[in-house]
């Protein structure tokens, strides 16, 4: 027979004498009751964060666009052959934009085009200068670096400070700029040469040789390691 239930009696349970679950739903809703300012508060708070981040991040872009735009208008009577009164307008001029739009793109390449400027001008320790300031603030893996490496060694040869244009020749072909190993092997033989270690200056000609570019022509670099061998004595 079996068991009879007694209407109106539970079952024995673990829950017994515990209040019923509560829905995520009523959960949710009672935090929000109890919590409705700071809720409130919160959502203004992140709101305002949102409106702000969105905010900068759109003045950035607009800034960014009027700073191209300018410096391309700046460009367009700079990059013709210039002769030293062009450059020193330009160089005047940019510097008055570089300060204008600092921070952006336009002004780190306006930086490097003044330190360009400054070498035409034979102002050599600005040209470093500026030069250092683009290796140093421009993003790795750019092309703006390497450019600015380029113009750092050139004008570090200009000063006289040869032993620190070498460092920047060494690091352009160790980067493996294709563009530029070519004339750096030859600026490195060059270096050798001059200091008498005539076997690392003839292993850099043949290297800057095999390299593919087309400066300098392959004359020059053959009639100056064959010169060379002359002077030394050397064979081949």
């Amino acid at each position: 027979m079996g068991a009879k239930k007694i209407k109106g009696v539970k079952p024995a349970s673990i829950f017994e004498g515990l209040e019923e679950p509560v829905s995520l739903g009523d959960r949710l809703q009672n935090w929000l009751e109890t919590h409705v300012q700071a809720v409130v508060g919160g959502v203004v708070v992140l709101l305002l964060i949102a409106a702000a981040v969105w905010g900068v991040d759109t003045y950035r872009t607009s800034r960014e666009k009027k700073a191209d735009a300018e410096y391309t208008r700046l460009l367009n009577g700079w990059l013709s052959p210039s002769g030293p009164k062009e450059n020193e307008t330009f160089a005047e001029a940019a510097g008055k934009f570089i300060q204008e739009f600092r921070g952006t793109a336009a002004a780190l390449n306006a930086t490097l085009d003044l330190g360009r400027a400054a070498f035409e001008l034979k102002k050599y320790d600005d040209a470093v200068k500026y030069a250092r300031e683009v290796l140093d603030r421009a993003p790795a893996g750019i092309s703006l670096k390497m450019l600015a490496r380029y113009q750092l060694a050139l004008a570090l040869e200009a000063s006289g400070q040869a032993d620190e244009a070498v460092g920047q020749w060494t690091a352009l072909k160790n980067e493996m700029h294709t563009g530029v190993i070519r004339e750096a092997n030859w600026r490195l033989a060059r270096y050798y040469a001059g200091k008498g270690d005539t076997p690392k200056a003839i292993q850099l000609y043949e290297e800057a040789l095999q390299a593919t570019a087309a400066y300098p022509a392959n004359a020059l670099l053959e009639s100056e390691l064959t010169a060379l061998r002359v002077k030394s004595g050397a064979n081949g």
